[in-house]
């Protein structure tokens, strides 16, 4: 894969990649990397922990340089998540862009490269695992709110989910792209960083966070073209473009990571009707891009994350079988193809959970209608109420098409009595909506089935650094109503 990142790199030395502080070339970037690499020390797993995610390319590229399995480290979500990262992999080597990161680390006694600067900590070298033989990646999913998964990616797989992409998604060296989640996210580093260094984009690394309005100014002053995000980022972003009379720049946009809703499809179309919209659907197993939607397409079938991608191939089967479901039969997400995790690493159980004959259980549930894909939501996320299965999804897009509605999430809670009911936060459109409104909206668009069992207002709702909802653990305080 990284032999054919730098061979396309060559063909346009002077695109550049930057953030707020600094700037460089792809030709420039090479000779750094090529430079580095000598130095770097011989090991078998080596963690990419980097505050700014322009360090964190940099890094990642100086892995695969020396031919190092390299694991993306979530430094946004915190110390917790990082070591439980370390203690399920036990990484011999961590490059950093601030030794202060190593608190994040405890006891870890490994080796320490410093960007820019070396070796600051010795590193004793451990066989490489028979697992890791041609990994690039290990990528780590889950390591927020439990143990992580730790899939192991191949760089042949990363190269051919590489070249499916480019196949579809046409952006070329005179575009720009910003890109605003964390590396941590295989969708950004395969979909974003490594296809914008192969096709010659110029790359803006965005270091404000989930924050709508910052970005916009970015955009709009970086006259960025192509953007990667969930619907939710885009929800809000679209929001703030209406309000200002200047025309978005975007001429590209990906769009992944959640279900799409009705009402951010048509916010975007409104907000950005010169912008080509490509719906893709992934996951980190998968290596990680599985289908897209077809610009063309997405005025008509905006909920569809399309088709399989040309070396993918996809099929929806009965919850515990392996029958495949009818047309438009709701079932289980199931994907095959040489992109997909060779295993779960160290972790024998999980892997035969999740890979039986090559096929890969998502977890997802969706349906095939004409040859394209609809996603219902995570089957881990399902509220079971009365019998009766509820997706969250289904919950906030019918909220989010109101007015009084900024946003919302929906999850399962634990009855006292037994089984479960339904828990809605609700972020509302005006300061100080009360509870009369907030169920007259919720009786006004939802169906009995899917009315909560509580509702609570809160000043905003919890996020990851992608935007992505947080449905588990602690960070739900608000207002009861």
């Amino acid at each position: 894969m990284w032999d054919y990142v730098k061979q396309r790199m060559r063909l346009y030395p002077k695109s550049q990649v930057s953030c707020d502080r600094k700037r460089v070339s792809f030709a420039g970037l090479l000779r750094w990397t090529a430079a580095a690499a000598r130095s770097l020390p011989l090991a078998s797993k080596c963690a990419v922990l980097c505050r700014r995610e322009f360090n964190a390319a940099r890094g990642l590229m100086l892995c695969f340089e020396a031919g190092v399995t390299a694991i993306p480290m979530p430094v946004k979500y915190g110390g917790a998540a990082c070591e439980k990262i370390w203690r399920a992999t036990g990484f011999d080597l961590v490059i950093v862009d601030d030794p202060d990161l190593l608190e994040l680390l405890p006891d870890y006694t490994g080796g320490v490269f410093l960007l820019d600067a070396g070796l600051i900590q010795a590193a004793v070298f451990t066989d490489t695992d028979r697992e890791l033989r041609q990994a690039a990646l290990i990528m780590s999913t889950s390591g927020t709110t439990g143990a992580p998964k730790c899939a192991v990616i191949t760089s042949g797989g990363l190269l051919a989910n590489l070249l499916d992409i480019q196949r579809y998604f046409l952006p070329g060296s005179a575009d720009r792209i910003c890109i605003c989640r964390p590396l941590y996210h295989c969708a950004v580093l395969t979909g974003e960083l490594l296809f914008s260094l192969a096709n010659g984009l110029d790359i803006r690394f965005h270091e404000g966070g989930f924050e709508p309005r910052g970005l916009l100014r970015e955009l709009e002053e970086q006259e960025i073209t192509v953007l990667c995000a969930t619907p939710t980022l885009l929800h809000c972003l679209c929001r703030a473009a209406l309000r200002k009379s200047k025309r978005s720049p975007l001429r590209h946009i990906a769009v992944s990571g959640e279900c799409m809703t009705h009402t951010t499809a048509d916010l975007i179309r409104q907000a950005l009707p010169g912008a080509a919209v490509y719906h893709v659907y992934g996951l980190t197993e998968a290596g990680p891009r599985v289908s897209y939607l077809p610009p063309s397409l997405f005025k008509e079938h905006p909920l569809s994350v399309g088709r399989p991608l040309d070396s993918v191939e996809l099929r929806v089967v009965r919850p515990g079988e392996e029958t495949a479901c009818a047309e438009g039969e709701e079932g289980d997400i199931q994907v095959r193809g040489p992109s997909v995790m060779r295993r779960y690493y160290r972790d024998e159980a999980a892997t035969r959970r999740a890979l039986s004959g090559g096929w890969l259980r998502t977890g997802d549930v969706g349906r095939l209608e004409d040859g394209l894909l609809y996603l219902r939501g995570r089957r881990d996320g399902m509220i079971i109420r009365a019998g009766v299965n509820i997706y969250p999804q289904e919950i906030e897009g019918l909220m989010l098409e109101q007015e009084e509605v900024e946003d919302v999430l929906a999850m399962g809670t634990d009855r006292q009595t037994g089984g479960q009911g339904i828990r809605l936060l609700v972020q509302p459109a005006r300061p100080g909506t009360g509870q009369a409104e907030l169920l007259a909206v919720c009786r006004r668009c939802l169906p009995p089935h899917l009315m909560p069992d509580v509702i609570e207002a809160v000043d905003v709702i919890p996020r990851n650094q992608s935007g992505k909802k947080i449905r588990k653990g602690e960070g739900h305080a608000g207002k009861g109503v």
